[in-house]
């Protein structure tokens, strides 16, 4: 247990918290990214493996990092909250300072704290007394009196709200872990890639989400996305029946639970709570297209996947179109990613001779024409004609991520910051004043004033002014 509550093994827990936190951020995910996260494996062929065998690519849900939030939780619990609350503020005199009544302490224990004074009124003590409480109670300071024999005291605070702050900021930090918990233990995550007027269903949760419609556009002369949002409804999945044999079946798809436009940053909430949220993600190209306009001599003709246009030449039809076009090893046509970078199309092109040949266009790039031997090599050439415009099937990339955790989390952070602010923003103070009647007699009182703040010198003018006031009511 010594070793658990050492500052040193604190700072080195939380020190291997925000690496982990830090590699988390930077490394792909695979509930986020699944696709960047096989890429980066590929171009890391010697410490990528590695790091998946430990579970970079999904850190937030692995045992390892899970035992370290459980670790800083017990430890904060352990070193923090294991003691009692703090005092209760209006402690006659700090422990070991003065005897347990104030109007027993002597002079001298208040004369040596930092703030202090010592003065007589000539006044009886009874009105002394009435006046330094009307004084405080001004101020708004909780005040407590004592007596004992021939002396009077006042004990008061202010603030005393701040001694809860570090205290409330531990148990928020706990808090917070714990909700972080809850949400890599029962929480998950899924990318659902869904092209524009199809449905996939949820694997943990009985819903069937469907997208009507997906919009996006770039910022004017650039291939950067401006937005992308979905049209989505959501439904509740239905049974799966038999429909003529054993391998065929359909499904009834049962009531909308929900429908909603989702952009980047807006996402739909779902379920009890709202605690399952699909968000807008990414977005990418299908590898499949409705249609191709294409420039040729007779004018501009538009074709659909199955279409075969007839030309003087014989016969053309599009089978073909990858997103992003690259020039692969061994001059092979691939592609490189589901974004519209650099769109192409391939062309059949059945001659009258029955001879068929195969080239590609490109969409950004007119005049430029690969043929494909019966290799598959690419060779350059003259376009027959040009490619106008490609129409392709887009598919939305949702997330749906459900939070157990998430108010649990919001509560902890609005904990923590009350805490922080009465911590750093509420200043407590603390004063004692001791009468006593005057050696000299005469009817005159004795008094002796200190006092005690967590920033003494932001409490030094205001202790002053207190003293001022209380010297004048003589």
């Amino acid at each position: 247990m010594s070793l658990l509550r050492s500052v040193r093994f604190n700072v080195y827990l939380f020190c291997a918290l925000a690496a982990a936190a830090a590699l988390g951020t930077f490394l792909p995910q695979r509930g986020l990214a699944p696709q960047q996260v096989e890429r980066f494996i590929a171009a890391h062929p010697l410490w990528g493996p590695a790091l998946d065998f430990f579970g970079f690519f999904h850190l937030y849900s692995t045992g390892w990092f899970m035992g370290l939030l459980g670790l800083m939780a017990f430890d904060i619990v352990l070193c923090k909250l294991k003691n009692a609350p703090p005092d209760p503020g209006l402690a006659p005199l700090p422990p070991g300072e003065g005897p347990d009544s104030a109007a027993d302490a002597g002079p001298e224990a208040l004369l040596e704290r930092r703030l202090r004074a010592g003065f007589s009124l000539p006044m009886s003590q009874a009105s002394a007394l009435a006046h330094a409480r009307a004084v405080l109670e001004k101020k708004r300071y909780h005040i407590r009196a004592s007596t004992s024999g021939a002396g009077a005291a006042l004990t008061a605070s202010k603030h005393g709200l701040q001694r809860w702050g570090s205290y409330v900021a531990h148990v928020s930090l706990v808090v917070i872990l714990l909700g972080a918990l809850c949400r890599g233990v029962f929480g998950f995550e899924e990318i659902l890639p869904i092209a524009e007027g199809e449905s996939v269903s949820l694997r943990r949760r009985p819903w069937e989400v469907m997208v009507d419609k997906f919009d996006m556009g770039y910022y004017p002369g650039t291939l950067t996305p401006r937005f992308f949002a979905s049209n989505v409804r959501v439904f509740e999945r239905g049974r799966s029946f038999a429909t003529g044999g054993p391998s065929a079946a359909s499904s009834v798809r049962g009531r909308k639970i929900a429908e909603s436009r989702i952009l980047v940053n807006a996402p739909l909430s779902l379920g009890p709570l709202g605690l399952v949220r699909l968000y807008q993600a990414s977005w990418g190209a299908t590898g499949m297209f409705r249609s191709v306009t294409v420039e040729t001599a007779a004018g501009e003709l538009a074709l659909s996947p199955k279409q075969t246009l007839r030309l003087a030449q014989g016969g053309v039809s599009a089978e073909l179109f990858y997103p992003d076009f690259a020039v692969a090893e061994g001059n092979r046509a691939a592609n490189r990613s589901v974004e519209l970078l650099n769109p192409a199309v391939r062309f059949s092109w059945l001659r009258a001779d029955g001879a068929v040949s195969r080239f590609w266009l490109f969409d950004h790039w007119p005049r430029i024409c690969f043929f494909e031997d019966e290799g598959g090599s690419l060779h350059e050439a003259e376009p027959p004609f040009r490619l106008k415009a490609v129409d392709p099937v887009l598919f939305s990339g949702l997330q749906a991520a459900y939070d157990p955790g998430y108010y649990v989390v919001v509560a902890g952070c609005l904990g923590l910051l009350a805490g922080l602010s009465a911590l750093f923003y509420l200043h407590r103070r603390k004063l004692w004043i001791l009468m006593r009647p005057d050696p000299g007699g005469g009817g005159a009182v004795s008094v002796v004033v200190g006092g005690w703040s967590s920033r003494a010198t932001d409490f030094r003018r205001e202790f002053d002014d207190l003293v001022a006031a209380v010297r004048a009511g003589g």
